[in-house]
């Protein structure tokens, strides 16, 4: 198939056909679950579907024996062993050499025949040079009764073997029926414009993952698409002669780092170390043996030799331990650097002097030892800010002579995890142009993008919000030609997080670097969460579920975001000053919801895995749903409890204070607690050294011990009768973050939106006798962004029109709808004559028109709504939503619009939405629906000044081009409209 000939794929038991370019086939295909077979009664369920490799390079055995080992639903099998061990589903064949198909051939029983009719597909490994430059590549392509895997370096591929076993799992999950024919895999090639997708793994703040631990992560990174890994350390290196270096933090010995290196490499992912080289160095300097290093609690002094001479020894070890000859010297976040820098020559200098002097001498280093150093951009900019912000759009770009003087090997990185739009970041990637075009390409200088999984200071990364900066970012990394992308998943403040949460978020990370631009983000997300099912056995959808510990109704998830999880976990059972932020949610109920689903989505995941022929071993991520439903539960039971005991307090109900409150319901808690507690130390111990986690079991210790002091507090209180006070529940609760919570709070978002949406009409205190008065009531509704992120609180106030007694024509009723075949009719039209269609929504259509004195009436103000100057109802000169003359005045009104503006057109005698003429000899189409104008025109000037008439007329937004109408959506290309 050429690359220039469209493809057809079908989906199964379906007759829509979608028409794609080959270069894209494989990620439709693969998100779609599409195959080849025309029906039930010839397919073979394909955990019985092998695949043999037949022939790889020696340098991917080792990773290949070890996917085989990981993996139920691999059957490996030997040359020359006594028999074939056959372990299910599909097979790795490994030698320790690169042999030919007839070697197998000799070799294979006969149960094996590498016939697809038998169940079985030969898979060949055939290194290749890329065909256009170093970016990465893969491919894969059917050649007989072959399958061969084209690549370009060995990370590229093992993600083609990850790739095929997430076509395969899509394929096997629509199987219905057992048969003969085992479907060959699709042909795909995967082009990534990039030299490094990467992640970078905090190990500085506890949570030191074993040995064994980095290796099963590079395993499933490398089937995912990744090709680096960087360890973030600081100081976590054991250094000879250095005993305080990394003290009680669980360092990393030479021959741990060898071993995670070599772990690394088996399948061909590079392990780049990161220290830091000037500041967030405090549990270093935090000992007396570096005292006279320190210039700040966290940074060195440049004034002397002592901090170089030891990240001098830093390099070394790391050169002589691990392969890679990078290292990333971080830097990010310099403050409190000024001009009154201690000591020295550089005391005098000016604050980017310091920065610009300390990174050549540390670049001189780093290549000393034979290392190419990365660096973040930040103090470039940062100390150009009058506000010491980094994305401080006032800042002008970099020029030349601002890196003059660094090292041209030093490449620099731009972090940011923070914003959704696309055109931030490529705001930013502009003012770094010099490093990027000047530097962009060969040995030079690089820039290096890193994005954020946004794994910090909470339990659960929050994949929402990943998802949406993520994308963002990497649209704009290809925009622009950044070739160098990783994404960081930091642990501050103790490691509280669930590692394996942000399984989702690093799929997605690595289907968005593969996937051709053109792709919309919720294809690549789709792709991501079957990739993420097929190699690491993740659910995406429960993952993104268990995010909502952090995001209750009524909140957002963005920069601050929130991790009320957290914070309502650690806040003292007595004390409360953060629960305040959700007494207008039944918290309480949402997180035992929550608890429930995810419950029921991991036992739903066990049930499936017992029955399952090809799932995968039994792996620390397996379990991360149930330590999330026992954090919810926990959170349920202690949000009950908190909003229970003060209720009850200040009741002064002594017996049910006594049986239930500080009785059952409070052991209930404590129970849950420890529950959490357990399984939170059992996940650790199992794949993460103990160092750190004293920290966490410090918080858990001090809520159960503060949960006992509340027991003995509250059952002293009922034991004097009521007479002794409990002093914590007497103090009036406060928020002391109200420009967190207040302000956003959905109580208050609830009543602003009430206030805009209450009529503008005449208030009354009271209803003259005999007039007409129909009830109101307030509908509400929470509007979403395409992402799914809360985009308002909205309210309308709607009147019971059904309650109106006056008799009204029916086709006088209703506002102007079109009959669908008139919006076929009008696409139609625009295909033949070259007219594109333009989208203008007008805003509350049914509040602009004045009603006739003889139909006004009266409105209720709704139940439970109490106006501050005591009103109880309005007399109606306007339209209102719910009345049935509103419809038909608006109607009256978009008509008089057309008919004052534009009285050359016709109205339809078939359909009274559709206005069409000439003007100017050009054609014009206009098709009103409720509040929605379509224009269809060839002339642009026409289309302006209707653009001026309707926004001078009334309310109006313009769309742009029409993309969805009624309910149905539109694309339109231009390019291609026939003549």
């Amino acid at each position: 198939m050429s690359r220039s000939t469209p493809a057809r794929c079908r989906l199964p038991q379906s007759s829509f056909s979608l028409n794609i370019v080959p270069s894209r086939l494989v990620w439709v295909c693969m998100l779609l679950s599409l195959t080849a077979s025309q029906g039930s009664q010839d397919t073979l369920h394909l955990s019985t579907c092998t695949y043999q490799v037949i022939a790889a390079p020696p340098e991917l055995l080792p990773g290949l024996r070890r996917v085989t080992e990981e993996y139920k639903g691999i059957e490996l099998k030997i040359p020359g062993s006594r028999s074939h061990e056959t372990v299910r589903a599909a097979s790795i064949v490994g030698v320790d050499s690169e042999i030919c198909p007839e070697t197998v051939a000799d070799e294979k029983g006969p149960e094996d025949t590498g016939d697809p009719d038998a169940g079985s597909w030969r898979l060949r490994f055939e290194q290749r040079s890329n065909p256009s430059d170093d970016s990465r590549w893969v491919s894969g392509e059917q050649r007989g009764q072959f399958f061969v895997i084209g690549y370009g370096s060995a990370a590229d591929a093992f993600y083609g073997l990850g790739q095929l076993l997430t076509a395969k799992a899509e394929r096997d999950s629509h199987r219905q029926t057992a048969g003969s024919h085992c479907d060959p895999p699709h042909d795909f090639e995967h082009r990534a414009d990039m030299t490094m997708i990467g992640m970078m793994l905090d190990v500085s703040r506890g949570k030191v993952p074993r040995v064994a631990t980095v290796e099963r992560m590079a395993q499933m990174l490398a089937l995912g698409g990744f090709s680096h890994i960087l360890l973030y350390m600081e100081d976590m290196i054991q250094l000879e002669g250095e005993p305080m270096f990394g003290h009680l933090r669980g360092r990393y010995s030479p021959r741990e780092l060898q071993e995670m290196d070599d772990a690394a490499q088996q399948y061909g992912l590079e392990l780049i170390p990161c220290i830091q080289s000037f500041g967030h160095l405090e549990q270093v300097l935090q000992w007396p043996r570096f005292a006279k290093m320190r210039d700040s609690r966290y940074r060195i002094r440049t004034d002397t030799s002592a901090p170089y001479n030891l990240l001098d020894r830093i390099l070394a070890t790391l050169a002589a331990s691990l392969r890679s000859r990078r290292v990333h010297i971080g830097l990010d976040e310099p403050f409190g650097i000024d001009a009154q820098h201690a000591g020295g020559e550089n005391g005098a200098a000016h604050r980017q002097g310091v920065v610009r002097a300390h990174l050549k001498y540390v670049a001189q280093l780093c290549k000393r030892h034979g290392l190419r150093p990365l660096a973040y951009s930040d103090p470039l900019f940062r100390l150009r800010s009058p506000d010491n912000n980094y994305y401080d759009l006032r800042v002008p770009p970099l020029e030349d002579e601002a890196l003059e003087d660094l090292p041209e090997e030093l490449d620099m990185v731009y972090w940011d995890y923070y914003h959704v739009e696309p055109r931030h970041y490529m705001t930013m990637i502009d003012k770094h142009a010099p490093i990027l075009h000047r530097w962009g390409r060969g040995n030079g200088r690089q820039l290096v993008m890193a994005t954020g999984a946004w794994t910090w200071n909470r339990f659960w990364a929050s994949l929402p919000w990943a998802f949406g900066t993520i994308d963002a970012a990497l649209v704009a990394a290809k925009d622009r030609g950044v070739r160098q992308v990783f994404t960081c998943l930091w642990m501050d403040d103790a490691a509280e997080v669930e590692l394996w949460s942000a399984a989702p978020a690093l799929a997605f990370f690595a289907a968005r670097a593969w996937a051709p631009l053109s792709l919309t983000r919720q294809i690549v997300q789709e792709h991501a969460a079957a990739m993420g099912k097929a190699i690491a056995g993740v659910d995406a959808r429960a993952y993104i579920v268990a995010s909502g510990m952090d995001i209750p109704p009524g909140t957002e998830p963005g920069q601050g975001t929130s991790n009320l999880g957290k914070w309502l976990l650690w806040e003292d059972p007595l004390l409360q000053h953060l629960s305040l932020r959700t007494v207008t949610i039944n918290i309480s109920t949402y997180f035992a919801d929550l608890a429930d689903w995810l419950e029921s989505a991991n036992t739903a995941r066990d049930s499936s895995s017992k029955s399952s022929e090809d799932t995968h071993e039994v792996a620390p991520h397996d379990d991360a749903l149930t330590f999330a439903s026992r954090l919810a539960h926990t959170l349920a039971l202690k949000m009950a409890w908190q909003a229970q005991v003060r209720r009850v307090y200040l009741d002064g109900d002594l017996q049910q204070m006594e049986a239930r409150v500080a009785g059952q319901q409070l052991q209930d808690l404590m129970m849950a607690v420890d529950g959490l507690w357990q399984k939170h130390r059992d996940r650790w111990l199992a794949q993460f050294k103990p160092f750190g986690l004293e920290v966490l079991e410090v918080r858990y210790g001090t809520l159960r011990s503060r949960l006992e002091t509340a027991r003995f507090r509250l059952l002293e209180w009922v034991a004097s009768g009521g007479a002794d006070k409990v002093e914590e529940l007497e103090e009036l609760m406060i928020d002391p973050y109200p420009h967190l919570s207040l302000s956003n709070s959905p109580t208050l978002c609830w009543g602003r939106a009430v206030t805009s949406a209450m009529p503008k009409a005449d208030p009354v205190t009271a209803f003259p006798p005999g007039t007409t008065i129909l009830p109101s009531k307030f509908v509400f509704k929470l509007k979403k962004m395409k992402d799914s992120f809360l985009d308002k609180f909205k309210a309308r106030c709607t009147t019971r029109g059904d309650m109106d007694r006056t008799f009204y024509e029916e086709a006088e009723t209703f506002a102007p709808t079109p009959h669908l075949i008139t919006f076929r009719l009008l696409l139609a039209l625009c295909l033949l004559r070259r007219l594109a269609p333009y989208h203008y929504d007008v805003s509350q259509v049914f509040l602009l028109e004045p009603i006739p004195e003889d139909e006004r009436y009266y409105v209720r103000f709704s139940k439970g709504y109490i106006h501050p100057l005591g009103y109880v109802g309005a007399y109606m000169k306007k339209a209102l939503y719910g009345h049935r003359t509103s419809g038909r005045l608006w109607s009256q009104n978009a008509h008089r619009f057309m008919t004052d503006h534009y009285p050359t057109l016709s109205r339809s005698t078939y359909d009274e939405c559709l206005c069409i003429g000439w003007i100017d000899g050009h054609l014009f189409i206009v098709l009103i629906c409720v509040d929605d104008f379509v224009v269809a025109c060839v002339d642009e000037r026409i289309r302006a000044q209707f653009q001026i008439d309707i926004m001078s007329t009334f309310q109006a937004t313009y769309f742009g081009v029409l993309k969805q109408f009624l309910q149905l959506k539109v694309d339109v290309h231009t390019e291609t409209r026939p003549t």
